[in-house]
């Protein structure tokens, strides 16, 4: 029984390590050249073309949407209101033309409508929700948050109602003693102003600095080779350079037992891995402590796990070691192979691949790639990109050739000035389920201090393409400051003992809707 557990551990860690080997790979080649690397040597020429490979992408992008994309800048420096504006049109596909569900009916004849506030550099957020529902509107449900504190008000109260974050742990510790501790939060300030699950920029730099220019060192140069070698990419014949890169078994296992080793003695990156885990594992509502104890005896044996992982690397299987070559035109890679074939010891090999090309120019960018693994599975990333004369057409897929699926994108848009109209699709095919797809057509236009956005949003498939239609209308604008709620009647809710929030909702609360309701319905002609 315990041969059977350490057999099953074995698997695991052998799986991890396969994972762990492959994401170096991929992290080396696509981010060792960031730093200035000063040769021309074929080792600087592989990592510098991958280096500008992916800056072109990113500034190809960042040009065709540059506005969009100083929109959001704005957004995260000014203050900033935008109004959305819903509208749903649900069409039931087993209706035959017959009478439509009250439910579905009520639901085609409403809009919601959000008037959103916010300053993150102030940490501020309000958002004031309408409902129209045949011409009858119903507004001011409004929300605020500011400085933890969680502000409501609703159309039928008198006062404003009012939670501090820090208040909510034990408030459910009262409510529900055996399911929550009392030190649960809802640490809602900083996942509507923080973005938690993405690393520092000073973080980014340290592994940077630590282990992407150490594993680009620990490479040897004479494991890299240059040679001429023309190549056809999307019909187009094109002079390149080939640089190939061989490292040995020995080799390969050298530079992972170094990188793991220095992997093992930092504290610096437990210290990250520790950090991204509670971020990566958090949810409103949960006990912060606690959760730090559980990774803390997750993370005690992180000296261990690399500790096993080199042992195991000692006599893992590279067969052929890592294989690796790129075409270089114009200091971008226009084509590319690596294969590898790799196990742990007296384990089957399990064979990786990478192949296909790409060509990337000022108003185009062109990709088809193959990934293989045991050449029994492969999956085809294929994409046509193309901006001339403001004038965009785009086509992407992703498909899986031996189980005849796909996801699939094409758009067209036009841009005038600062106004772009758009028809983009987004859809899937598969042998079971059939087609399906989302339609997502309109314009926007984005100035100075402003923006305004109109789209429509189509959900379908073959046999009936119009299932659900959603409408959107989007103004947003620069504003001083934001909207602050009346609080001279407030309700804390946080500080009250679950019998006086008992008391509280069932007769001032209770008694105050009764009667707006009533006014609300007798004076409306509302009707479902």
């Amino acid at each position: 029984m315990e041969e059977n557990t350490n057999n099953k551990s074995k698997k695991g860690l052998s799986k991890g390590i396969i994972a762990l080997i492959v994401g170096v790979i991929v992290l080396l080649g696509g981010t060792a050249a960031a730093f200035f690397i000063n040769s021309s040597s074929p080792k600087a020429t592989y990592f510098l073309a991958e280096k500008n490979s992916l800056e072109h992408a990113k500034e190809y992008v960042e040009n065709r949407y540059s506005d969009e994309l100083a929109w959001l800048e704005k957004s995260e420096e000014e203050a900033m209101e935008q109004n959305l504006d819903i509208g749903v049109t649900f069409n039931e596909p087993n209706s035959n033309g017959l009478q439509t569900d009250p439910g579905i009916e009520m639901i085609n004849n409403s809009r919601l409508m959000f008037n959103t506030q916010t300053d993150m550099e102030a940490r501020q957020f309000y958002t004031n929700i309408g409902v129209n529902y045949n011409g009858i509107e119903l507004n001011d449900i409004e929300l605020a948050i500011n400085e933890g504190n969680v502000t409501a008000g609703l159309p039928f109260l008198n006062e404003t109602l009012q939670f501090n974050d820090e208040d909510y742990g034990s408030l459910m510790y009262e409510l529900d003693p055996y399911t929550f501790t009392g030190n649960e939060t809802l640490n809602l300030d900083s996942i509507l102003f923080d973005n938690i699950y993405a690393l520092e920029e000073e973080d980014l730099e340290y592994i940077k600095e630590e282990y992407v220019m150490y594993t680009y060192d620990l490479l040897p140069d004479e494991a890299f080779e240059s040679s001429n070698e023309d190549v056809e990419v999307n019909g187009e014949s094109i002079s390149a350079e080939k640089v190939t890169m061989h490292l040995s078994e020995e080799q390969a296992r050298e530079v992972l037992i170094s990188l793991f080793e220095k992997m093992k003695d930092d504290e610096k990156l437990k210290e990250l891995v520790h950090d991204q885990i509670v971020n990566l594992s958090y949810v409103a509502g949960s006990d912060m402590a606690q959760l730090e104890e559980e990774v803390d005896l997750i993370l005690e044996d992180y000296e261990a796990v690399f500790e096993d992982a080199i042992k195991e690397i000692e006599t893992f299987q590279f067969k052929d070691g890592i294989q690796s070559a790129l075409w270089v035109a114009d200091d971008k890679v226009v084509q590319r192979e690596l294969n590898i074939a790799l196990a742990p010891e007296g384990e089957q090999l399990v064979t990786l691949g990478i192949n296909g090309q790409q060509h990337l120019t000022d108003d185009q960018i062109f990709f088809d790639f193959e990934f293989t693994a045991d050449e029994s599975s492969s999956v085809v990333l294929s994409g046509d990109l193309s901006s001339k004369d403001s004038i965009i057409k785009d086509s992407m897929e992703i498909s899986i050739p031996d189980a005849e699926m796909k996801l699939y994108y094409e758009g067209e848009e036009s841009v005038s000035e600062n106004t772009r109209t758009f028809d983009r699709t987004f859809g899937f095919s598969e042998p079971y389920t059939g087609e399906g797809s989302m339609v997502w057509s309109g314009e926007s236009t984005y100035e100075e201090d402003q923006m305004n956005s109109n789209n429509t949003l189509t959900f379908g498939t073959t046999e009936m393409p119009e299932v659900l239609v959603l409408d959107m209308n989007i103004d947003g604008s620069i504003i001083d400051h934001v909207a602050e709620m009346d609080t001279s009647n407030i309700v804390d809710i946080g500080t009250m003992s679950s019998e006086e929030i008992s008391t509280y909702f069932s007769t001032d609360f209770a008694e105050q809707f009764q009667q707006w309701i009533m006014q609300f319905m007798g004076g409306s002609n509302f009707e479902f």
